[in-house]
């Protein structure tokens, strides 16, 4: 798996993806098409294309052809994947990501959620929870 950035306004987050397709639907699901991403990890570089000022008469099309299929049937289809990078989503950047994954590796999982949501209520500074709306999209899938 490849870690990913998701550029936005407010805090650093990083996730991990299966790949590029779905690093890309988990930045458009958590941003509407206003935030960016781009892969961190790896030897090429790949950045997940930011929708906002894309006509909005030429969105569905762009998704197509990135997608192969409409982005409604992309989730369909990759929905696990996509699950378990909304999940992965988290504060910070790519060294306090390995740090935090090490961290958990020890903890129960029950210990390891709380862990998480009290370091993600401290690193915040933004009143934009995009960590939070990651995971309340995981929850909802």
């Amino acid at each position: 798996m490849d870690k990913y950035q998701i550029i936005n306004p407010c805090d650093p987050y990083i996730f991990e993806a299966d790949n590029d397709l779905v690093a890309t639907a988990v930045v458009l699901l958590i941003g509407d098409g206003m935030y960016g991403g781009r892969r961190v990890s790896g030897e090429d570089e790949f950045n997940c294309p930011m929708l906002a000022f894309a006509p909005a008469a030429e969105v569905d099309g762009i998704l197509q052809n990135l997608f192969g299929c409409s982005f409604a049937g992309f989730i369909l289809a990759h929905k696990s994947d996509i699950k378990r990078a909304l999940r992965s989503v988290t504060i910070g950047d790519a060294v306090s990501y390995d740090e935090l994954t090490d961290t958990v590796s020890w903890m129960s999982p029950e210990n390891a959620v709380e862990y998480r949501k009290n370091r993600h209520d401290r690193k915040r500074s933004s009143w934009n929870d995009i960590g939070g709306r990651a995971h309340a999209i995981a929850d909802a899938m």
